[in-house]
């Protein structure tokens, strides 16, 4: 099997190329690189600025990966663009790297990251140019073994998920990024349907209703190999979801995660939110009651994993490592699916949004969990019950 470098002719055309496109230096924390000068998505070698923050995470939980493992990793990056992940993973943190294997099937993308892998001048990096699910197929006739996946697609991940299980390792990661939220997020259920198997919802948890479907996505697809994989960390920010999967093998663990999906409804007029087992009816306060899924109904957070990543991204200085902190520390906290969007109860009882920390010291007063969340805007998880929370905005905005 031939990776890039031993495939001639890749420096010549990168030249011949760069006489009709524009290359320019950027900068990402530590490491510059080539990218074309241009829009991001009409480039022909894709390069998003705004998923630093993805990109950050991956870094630090390669890091804290190494460290659970005690070994530097071997990684894999089946859509890895023009490899800027690969490139800081060996730059930045390269005690925590053993391999990087990055591979993208775009003629632009691939010689640029060619190039740009001559500027790193690393023999951890093994680079192809090949369909991601078919060179999955051959590193595992080639009985390739990998602690950490990266999978992060332009669109849907769910075409690749059954390629890669066959590459994991036990106690491994694998995260896990969807771009498509119009899908996941409700805008389009029956594309949510098609594409991850469960029906989604744009209601107050759109966000993490999307982050479960896929969850379920992911739990389903590894089961059929069976392999568990249970989430240690959740992200939603921007355009985009990503999900940190730790890995079990085992077709016992796969049951057992498999057995944590179900359904979920929404109640349209107060908000209030449960889980539903087959053939369960709930009504709530009203029969507006919407019913969503499949999805996940675990934690969408491991707080030791998450506790863990706070102390190891104190000896990094990401720029966005105060948004991470934030990321971390809601997943750090008691798990509480789900959310309350206060401006929408604030209008339906006729009050005006008390400040969240004035709201937050309320409910805990009164014995209760309660903490911002980051999945929306205004939103506070907590154990109360609806009207409790009515209360305290009631009593909070009257002072």
């Amino acid at each position: 099997m031939k990776s890039v470098s031993d495939i001639r002719g890749y420096q010549d055309a990168l030249f011949e190329w760069n006489n009709e496109y524009k290359l320019v230096e950027r900068e990402e924390c530590q490491t510059k690189f080539m990218m074309i000068d241009g829009e991001v998505y009409t480039s022909p070698a894709f390069f998003n600025p705004v998923m630093a923050l993805n990109r950050d995470f991956s870094l630090l939980f390669t890091a804290l990966q190494s460290k659970k493992q005690e070994r530097p990793l071997r990684i894999f990056e089946p859509l890895g663009g023009i490899g800027v992940r690969a490139f800081r993973l060996i730059n930045e943190m390269p005690e925590y790297v053993r391999s990087v294997v990055i591979n993208d099937f775009g003629e632009a993308s691939t010689l640029l990251a060619r190039y740009n892998r001559g500027l790193i001048n690393s023999d951890k990096i093994i680079q192809f140019k090949r369909e991601a699910r078919s060179l999955a197929s051959e590193l595992a006739e080639e009985h390739y073994k990998f602690q950490m996946i990266d999978l992060d697609p332009f669109g849907p991940p769910t075409p690749f998920l059954d390629s890669l299980w066959t590459l994991t390792q036990n106690r491994g990661i694998i995260s896990v990024t969807a771009t498509d939220m119009q899908a996941l997020a409700g805008v389009y259920p029956i594309a949510s349907l098609r594409k991850y198997g469960g029906r989604s919802l744009n209601n107050f948890h759109t966000h993490e209703t999307a982050a479960r479907i896929l969850i379920a996505a992911v739990v389903r697809s590894a089961a059929r190999f069976d392999k568990g994989v249970r989430p240690v960390f959740t992200l939603s920010s921007h355009h985009y979801i990503k999900i940190f999967f730790e890995i079990s093998e085992g077709r016992g663990r796969a049951n057992e995660l498999v057995s944590q999906i179900s359904s979920a409804g929404t109640c349209k007029v107060c908000q209030s939110h449960k889980f539903i087992e087959e053939n369960e009816t709930w009504n709530c306060c009203s029969d507006q009651v919407e019913i969503y899924g499949p999805l996940w109904n675990g934690s969408i957070f491991d707080n030791q994993w998450c506790t863990d990543a706070l102390e190891v991204l104190e000896n990094y200085d990401f720029p966005s490592k105060r948004a991470m902190e934030k990321f971390l520390s809601e997943g750090s906290l008691p798990p509480i699916p789900f959310y309350y969007a206060l401006e929408y109860i604030g209008s339906r009882i006729g009050t005006n949004n008390p400040r969240m920390r004035d709201l937050i010291s309320y409910l805990e007063e009164k014995g209760y969990i309660a903490y911002k969340t980051r999945f929306r805007k205004g939103a506070l998880r907590t154990n109360a019950p609806v009207f409790v929370i009515e209360e305290g905005m009631i009593q909070l905005t009257q002072k």
